[in-house]
Parts: C-alpha cells; structure tokens; sequence
C-alpha cells in the first residue's frame, strides 16, 4: 500500500502520504488518482512485475488503469503478504474495497453485537468474466452505533468506515474500471 500513496502524494505535490485525500484515493479513489501519470505509474509498477504481469499492465494502461486498491487487487493476481500465492475469487471478494448499506434485524436475518448486515455485492465468474451480482453478507465491526442506511466501507469482512454518497459513487466508478480491465485478461 505504501508504495502506491508514495505515487498518488508525489504526483500530486503532497508531502505526506498518509493525508487523508492521499489515503481515499488509494483505497476508495478520487480526483488524486487522475493526475498520476501513465508514465509515473509505469515505471512505479515495472519493477514489481513479473513479465507476464508487465505484458497484461502494458495492455490496461492506457485504457485508464489506475494506482488504486481495486486495480491492484482485480489485475495483480499475486497477492501481497509474506507468502507468494494467487488470488481465488474469494479471496479478490474480500480483498477489494467494497461498499455496503447497512440494513435493519429481522426476525430470519439479524445483528448480533457487533455483527452487522449490509447489502453489497459479492464477485463472481460467469461465462468467462468476472462479475459483481447484488447479495447480502454480515460483516463485523470494532466500534458501535452503525445504523440502518448507512454507507459503509468492507474489507476482508470487517466494516472500514461510514462513508458519503459521493465517496460511495467513486469507489463503485473506480471499482467498475478496475473489473473492466481486469476482464480483459481473465
């Protein structure tokens, strides 16, 4: 991750990398990700690249890819952490950022402590693509006082954050071009 807002605060003439708007655009993307450029992003990614990998980065490029979280998690298919293994779709489900709307008990469906409810979308495969199809998951949080209508942020199964529609709008915008140019090499 650090790597990346490195990219996004240098190309951008911010000295710290952790600045919130630094941070957002990496994980749920914003104007910040438009001023890095295709050559900056290059040769940031290059060395990291297996040729295979640079082969498939070379095609998306230009098409718009972008220094983001979703791009990151949808079209490098080695995960990062200390062991060298590929992503399942499973595993791009809950590593990507996703959004979700936290939706009330019910007597069949309910929250329990800090369990809650969200309508999201999971990742799937069909016909040769990968694709996001509407579904409701229960995800845990740390902290209290989410209630019904919130937007919220989901990674690997935990609630991140509240967030505004706007931020909501941005991460799907940047989630979609991320899936698009990842299906381009499926």
């Amino acid at each position: 991750m650090q790597p990346y807002l490195k990219l996004i605060a240098r190309e951008n003439g911010i000295a710290d990398e952790f600045a919130e708007k630094v941070v957002e655009a990496y994980w749920l993307g914003n104007e910040l990700l438009d001023t890095v450029s295709l050559k900056s992003f290059f040769n940031h990614t290059r060395p990291r690249l297996s040729k295979k990998d640079l082969k498939w980065f070379e095609v998306k490029l230009p098409q718009g890819a972008k220094p983001n979280h979703q791009f990151h998690v949808f079209n490098f298919w080695k995960r990062t952490s200390h062991l060298a293994r590929l992503h399942t779709i499973e595993t791009m489900d809950n590593c990507r950022i996703s959004v979700g709307e936290i939706i009330p008990a019910t007597a069949t469906t309910f929250a329990v402590g800090r369990n809650l409810l969200v309508k999201t979308d999971q990742m799937v495969y069909k016909n040769g693509q990968l694709e996001l199809e509407p579904a409701i998951k229960k995800v845990q949080s740390l902290e209290n006082g989410y209630k019904p209508g919130d937007l919220v942020t989901i990674h690997w199964s935990w609630l991140c954050e509240k967030i505004t529609p706007l931020q909501a709008e941005n991460l799907q915008k940047y989630t979609d071009l991320a899936l698009r140019l990842a299906n381009l090499t499926v």
